[in-house]
């Protein structure tokens, strides 16, 4: 309830406005949607509102959402919503004061309650004032949720069919929105917009990485109009990560403003309940259906640039024209870091790529061409040494969307090869170890049995078994396939090399037998993995 000597609450209950019946103002033969608000003093709660239903397809938009009573008097004031769910317990002017004020003021939409409490006199209060639904925030579902709304649907359908609706022409502004996000989905005649305006691209890191995105449809939206309130009108779906925002002329003025709070605003709340980051592109100036045709695709490609300056820059729609094609030679790259892995040149290796992010970053690779090479090179490194990394480690990470981070995850997978390859360096080793592994490397051609083993550095078989298992903890055999199979993987890249060739060359007589092991070890067969590494460029 109020309180008494909260003067700022009392203000708010006398001043509150006298309301037009929503179902008369709000309805029009060409945009046959309810309007919904949210009241609740949590933001959690208000965005977790917004995704939990499928709004558009229950027939409401959402036109606004309030974090306590008195904004939520004047957001009906504004508004004139068909329905309102609002929280009890609020600062200020509490759910069960705004409910019987606005219906003293002549509101007479509906009302959904939801409350952590499971109060009698909460629900004879709500009963009094014609409540439609109480529901305990405990109990909530999107079964239970998306059951009150229909049924507040219902009857405002049953109300809407005996009163005769008002018709009101939408302005110009809501006009051309219209006709936009039409546009979007069914491109038609071309048209003007009633005055020029600018886009804000808005996009998810899943739309770079062409990665699915596990959300309900319209989540990125119901955030941004939470962290925008003032934008929640000119919001354009493109793709469930992809958002277009048009600006009037001064707020677009003020988008270009370092830290500006808008998008700060969004950036934190798309981290805080998508668990991801946002980038923006800002467009050129729009003018109708064919500007927004020319744009659309140059965002797309201008989004990119997030690789080289990260998701905390306002990019330019003209940024797409400062990449060159540039020729990275991935083949040779990969071939070199992967040469100075395996030669336990552990540093150098990542200083060498390093040096290759370095060199993108500088000459403005184009994004697509860069980042097919650093993905290459992260996917390879995960198939060609997974062989040493335990479960855990073979899981794949969340694919990058910056060259920090693809440097960030490519060192960190040179580390964990560190951390599990076996290390032949004398310094490590028992000189047993090393004369086995020597004369292994050194006999690659021929077949090696374990008789051939013993006999040539004078072990026996079961002592280098043994030994072996104990040292370096993987089997012998399994130890001299591994060998052979990770040079088979340099001769297959040499030009002219076929599969039978390579299979004889590392001493397998059977070339079935070669692609079984390959395939078994590497997950794919050597003529793909050739294909694979020739992609590489």
């Amino acid at each position: 309830m109020v309180n008494p000597k909260d003067s700022a609450s009392r203000a708010g209950l006398e001043k509150a406005p006298r309301y037009v019946s929503p179902i008369a103002g709000n309805w029009s033969k060409e945009h046959n949607m309810y309007k919904a608000v949210i009241v609740d003093d949590e933001k959690i709660v208000r965005v977790a509102l917004r995704t939990m239903v499928d709004w558009e397809s229950e027939g409401y938009e959402i036109c606004d959402a309030a974090n306590n009573g008195a904004a939520a008097l004047e957001t009906i004031r504004l508004h004139n919503p068909d329905l309102v769910i609002t929280d009890i317990v609020m600062p200020g002017i509490d759910g069960l004061d705004l409910i019987r004020s606005a219906r003293e003021s002549g509101f007479d939409g509906e009302f959904i309650i939801l409350t952590n409490y499971q109060n009698f006199n909460y629900a004879i209060e709500a009963l009094h004032n014609e409540v439609l639904d109480y529901i305990i925030k405990t109990d909530i579902s999107v079964e239970i949720m998306g059951n009150a709304v229909r049924k507040a649907k219902a009857k405002l359908d049953s109300r809407r069919s005996s009163v005769l609706p008002e018709t009101k022409q939408p302005g110009p502004e809501k006009e051309d929105m219209e006709r936009l996000r039409r546009h979007i989905s069914d491109p038609g005649t071309p048209f003007d917009l009633s005055e020029s305006c600018l886009g804000l691209y808005t996009f998810l890191p899943s739309f770079l990485n062409s990665d699915p995105l596990d959300i309900p449809s319209g989540t990125l939206r119901n955030v941004v109009s939470e962290a925008a309130k003032e934008l929640q009108s000119s919001l354009i779906p493109i793709a469930p990560d992809v958002l277009l925002i048009l600006l009037p002329g001064k707020f677009a003025a003020e988008l270009i403003e370092p830290e500006n709070r808008t998008l700060l605003q969004i950036r934190k709340l798309v981290r805080l309940y998508m668990n991801t980051e946002c980038g923006f592109v800002l467009t050129s100036p729009l003018g109708g259906s064919e500007d927004l045709d020319a744009v659309l695709p140059r965002c797309r490609t201008a989004a990119q640039s997030v690789l080289y300056d990260g998701f905390e820059t306002l990019i330019r729609e003209n940024s797409a024209d400062s990449f060159f094609p540039g020729d990275l030679k991935g083949k040779k790259i990969y071939a070199d870091f992967t040469h100075l892995i395996n030669e336990y040149r552990y540093e150098e290796a990542k200083q060498y790529i390093r040096d290759t992010v370095e060199h993108c970053r500088k000459e403005r690779i184009c994004p697509g061409t860069a980042t097919r090479l650093l993905r290459s090179i992260l996917r390879l490194l995960h198939m060609d040494y997974g062989v040493w990394f335990s479960e855990e480690e073979q899981v794949p990470a969340a694919r990058p969307a910056t060259l920090e981070q693809y440097r960030q995850a490519i060192e960190a997978k040179a580390d964990e090869i560190r951390s599990n390859k076996i290390d032949f360096s004398e310094t490590t080793c028992r000189g047993e170890i090393l004369r086995i592994d020597r004369f292994i490397r050194a006999n690659l051609e021929h077949r090696i049995t374990l008789s051939v083993l013993s006999s040539s550095i004078n072990i026996s078989e079961n002592y280098i078994s043994r030994l072996f298992k104990a040292e370096t903890g993987i089997n012998i055999i399994q130890y001299i396939n591994l060998i052979k199979l990770e040079k088979a993987k340099e001769l297959l890249l040499i030009k002219d090399n076929t599969v039978k060739q390579v299979s004889f060359m590392v001493g397998y007589d059977t070339p079935s037998y070669f692609n079984r092991l390959f395939n078994k070890l590497y997950g794919i067969n050597p003529t793909d993995y050739i294909q694979m590494i020739g992609q590489l460029g």
